[in-house]
């Protein structure tokens, strides 16, 4: 069976000569399927499937229906497994600040890269990259120039992304459409942008289809324009968008534990139901003559008498055991199933404790194991968004700087400070002082924490 990229459909389609351009781009946002997506979303907020939980019943003639009432009473509790385990993931990828280092030093390509891009900030982005990622499966970044000449860049979310590979490198953009929501004169429209390796196409979608969109004067321009004469450019590394995978099949982590989440949902909203149906007890009456149910609890609530006619007679106390035991285990599993087949560290459990350092790996395995895939893609982003970065420093001081920088992702998890402090302390002499700072507890910021030191012991000032 073979199989067809967008590229050869798009160049399919425009060569029929019944489609133009703008049809082609219709077509293939209209056919963009957001749908396991946004359901991932959905979990992230805690709107799980539960939420929609409907109560039936049978009728006298042994038809299903939806019983209205109870479907409206019943417990639709949902819990938010999903946004901890995306959130455990992303925190110990980007919660600490990555680390740039380079081969060529001389270059000082750092300290350039430094005065065009807050990487403090940059680094917030990655978090929102990663959650985007690990709901949808991929993310994008888009790096640009703007109006005054300027290097910068916007995240592009998996729904409103529309990449186009090459038939021949699967890795490599052909062109990338972007669309998002928006108003055009009052009304609800879509604005759409077509970027391939010269050019940028504006349009705008409404009822009537695709068209080029009104605000500018050529919808077709140049990825930029230069700031010391005006003049159109375009990338020399092509397609200006950047992907960033969650893994090698581009799937969503909900997919890993969805089953156990709607499980867990079910059981406890059941039980919430049992609950609240058999907190009292009923009570079984004989020997009450024509009194109806309603009078019989009239009388119990108000005089705690009832008045009984012939000779059998009497009340039994009738109350229902809700199977406690059974729920807790079940939910009990599906709990631990979900923080293990989730890979996630399970935050139910109290006995963190002062566990060494082999232990505290142990219980980050899983989690590990996931994030390493995670960041194994993002790598691979990042380096290409520091060739363009970089592209964009030669052209702006007519330099020939080749990348040569390793990004480092300082991954977060609890540790054991006193045995770090104690291994640090022990490798004096033994490792240089990047190094050990880099590993000790509060080496949260080498750079700084060397600096300061430089000075100390030049001052030869010190703390008694």
């Amino acid at each position: 069976m073979s199989i067809i990229t967008d590229t050869e459909l798009i160049k399919a389609r425009l060569n029929d000569n019944i489609y133009t351009k703008m049809d082609v781009i219709d077509d293939l946002v209209n056919e963009k399927d957001n749908t396991y997506a946004l359901q991932a979303y959905r979990y992230y907020d805690n709107a799980a499937d539960i939420k929609n939980r409907k109560i039936y019943d049978i009728d006298e003639n042994g038809d299903k229906f939806i019983d209205i009432t109870a479907t409206n009473e019943a417990s639709k509790s949902s819990h938010n497994y999903h946004q901890i385990l995306v959130d455990q993931k992303v925190q110990y990828l980007f919660a600490n600040q990555f680390t740039l280092s380079d081969d060529d030093r001389a270059s000082n390509t750092i300290d350039k890269i430094k005065k065009e891009v807050n990487l403090k900030d940059f680094n917030v982005l990655l978090s929102e990259i990663g959650i985007d990622a690990s709901n949808t499966g991929e993310s994008y970044l888009h790096p640009y120039i703007d109006a005054k000449g300027n290097f910068n860049y916007i995240h592009v979310p998996y729904t409103q992304s529309i990449p186009i590979y090459s038939t021949q490198e699967p890795d490599k953009l052909d062109a990338f459409i972007r669309y998002y929501p928006g108003y055009d004169n009052g009304d609800s429209v879509i604005f759409l942008e077509f970027w391939d390796d010269k050019n940028v196409e504006y349009y705008i979608k409404n009822d009537q289809g695709v068209s080029p969109n009104p605000q500018y004067e050529n919808h077709i321009q140049p990825h930029f324009y230069n700031a010391f004469d005006n003049t159109g450019d375009s990338w020399d590394l092509g397609v200006p968008f950047i992907q960033f995978k969650n893994n090698y099949r581009k799937t969503s982590d909900l997919k890993l534990y969805k089953d156990l989440i709607d499980s867990y949902n079910l059981t406890i909203a059941e039980f919430e139901d049992n609950v609240k149906e058999f907190q009292e007890v009923l009570y079984a009456v004989k020997g009450a003559g024509n009194a109806t149910p309603y009078q019989l609890r009239s009388q119990i609530k108000k005089s705690k008498i009832i008045k009984l006619k012939g000779d059998e007679t009497g009340i039994d106390v009738v109350q229902i055991d809700i199977p406690v035991e059974a729920r807790k285990f079940s939910s009990q599993t599906s709990q631990s199933n979900i923080f293990k087949l989730g890979g996630g560290v399970d935050v139910t459990k109290e006995d963190f404790g002062n566990n060494s350092g082999v232990a505290l790996k142990f219980i980050y395995y899983l989690l590990d194991i996931k994030a390493s895939k995670m960041e194994a893609y993002f790598n691979k982003g990042l380096n290409l968004f520091f060739d363009f970065l970089i592209e964009h420093i030669n052209r702006k001081e007519s330099l020939a700087i080749d990348n040569t920088l390793t990004v480092t992702l300082n991954k977060r998890m609890i540790s054991n400070d006193s045995e770090l402090a104690k291994i640090a302390v022990d490798s004096v002499d033994i490792l240089d002082k990047e190094t050990i700072i880099k590993n000790h507890p509060w080496g949260d910021d080498p750079e700084r924490i060397m600096a300061a030191k430089e000075i100390e012991d030049n001052n030869s000032f010190g703390l008694e």
